[in-house]
């Protein structure tokens, strides 16, 4: 069912009268609205840039501070940690094996026992 001409006619008037009163809310309804498009800050790219270069730097650092033989593989190729160090040393002076850790039984500090 269309609408009469009365109804028509009014329904104009009050689209003019919405065009003059808003025109946002007209260029909105009519679907005429131009697509804006939010630019990036350049101080934002700037950060993620840096961010990026010092996660970069880290794992640099990470991997060239690990030490070489921190892995060895063996013949089946798993991973390997290296051996232990044996001796310790303070100021580069090794120090003397404590009783009971070189494999030698501890003697007794009480005379006439062994």
């Amino acid at each position: 069912m269309g609408l009469s001409r009365e109804e028509r006619q009014a329904l104009d008037e009050i689209e003019e009268r919405l065009a003059f009163d808003d025109p946002d809310l007209d260029a909105f309804l009519s679907g005429s609205l131009p697509e804006r498009r939010r630019e990036v800050p350049a101080a934002v790219w700037w950060t993620i840039a840096i961010v990026a270069y010092v996660v970069f730097l880290i794992g640099v650092v990470m991997t060239v501070a690990t030490p070489e033989d921190a892995c060895r593989s063996t013949s089946d190729g798993r991973c390997q940690p290296p051996p232990a160090r044996t001796t310790q040393t303070v100021h580069g002076q090794p120090l003397p094996p404590a009783a009971g850790l070189t494999g030698e039984p501890a003697r007794s500090r009480d005379r006439g026992t062994s």
